[in-house]
């Protein structure tokens, strides 16, 4: 687990925003994990007032609930993710399929170049999500305008969480047991090997049912982060844990003593449907 780090070159307000936003797509803050502006205002300089008008723009985006001077993570949502895979196959295919015939060959040789190694447990999440994400939009960028890979990008965003949290789940039960979930990263980076050689066969049908296929994987991955559990998450000790992220007491557990919160449970509730601690 690595900790938030304030960005260089942006103002106080600024800062707060990205390390939020920076805490909540890595999975560094969990869903329920609540943000005390009151104490992050201190840490910053900036004025309560000021955080809360910061943390607007995460409530508009869907990251956080904010309850007073509060800002609670929100809860995974099934149905969101969902959507944004709906959204991510159509612009991907549409792109991949066009850019076949666009691709400049020693771009694509760099690009394969980025695909992670075939032990992606040894790896990081960060380091194997930034090379998928840099892969998939240079292989879409031939075809894309800045609107289209704008989107991508949004769409990366937002799914970044969900896969982080897959990726933690996944690589935690690789350590002791090699099964079917954890072939779901050796699976995505298959996935970018098969779309290599369907661009240098140049086919794009055959662009498009392995762009179906790695849509399939990534959204699996994704799904993974339901299962997180709470218990190893934050430890035996979750305030300790917490000051360990972040050396002030800004960022608190979800709601609850450790020893007693369970797995995510799947919730559909009425107008919305969200995943919930249960």
């Amino acid at each position: 687990m690595g900790s938030l780090h304030s960005l260089d070159r942006l103002s106080p307000v600024e800062q707060a925003d990205q390390e939020i936003r920076l805490g909540i797509h890595t999975g560094l803050l969990l869903p329920g994990q609540e943000v005390r502006l009151r104490e992050l205002s201190e840490r910053q300089s900036v004025r309560v007032s000021a955080l809360e008008r910061a943390v607007v723009g995460l409530q508009r985006d869907g990251l956080v609930n904010v309850q007073g001077d509060v800002a609670v993570v929100a809860p995974l949502d099934i149905d969101q993710l969902t959507a944004m895979f709906r959204v991510r196959r159509k612009l991907e295919a549409q792109l991949l399929s066009r850019s076949v015939e666009l691709m400049d060959p020693r771009e694509l040789a760099r690009l394969e170049r980025l695909i992670p190694p075939d032990t992606p447990i040894e790896t990081t999440e960060s380091s194997f999500g930034q090379s998928i994400r840099e892969f998939t939009v240079g292989m879409c960028q031939p075809a894309a305008t800045q609107w289209d890979l704008g989107m991508m990008r949004d769409i990366q965003d937002s799914t970044r969480r969900y896969h982080c949290l897959g990726y933690r789940v996944v690589t935690s039960a690789a350590n002791s047991v090699f099964g079917p979930s954890q072939r779901a990263l050796f699976r995505q980076i298959e996935r970018c090997h098969e779309l290599i050689e369907r661009f240098k066969a140049g086919s794009s049908s055959a662009v498009l049912e392995v762009v179906e296929r790695t849509m399939a994987d990534s959204e699996l991955l994704a799904q993974h982060s339901f299962e997180l559990d709470y218990d190893t998450e934050l430890g035996a000790d979750p305030d300790g844990r917490v000051a360990a992220l972040d050396r002030t007491a800004a960022f608190r557990p979800p709601r609850g003593p450790a020893q007693t919160r369970p797995k995510l449970r799947l919730v559909r509730s009425s107008p919305a449907r969200r995943v919930e601690p249960g």
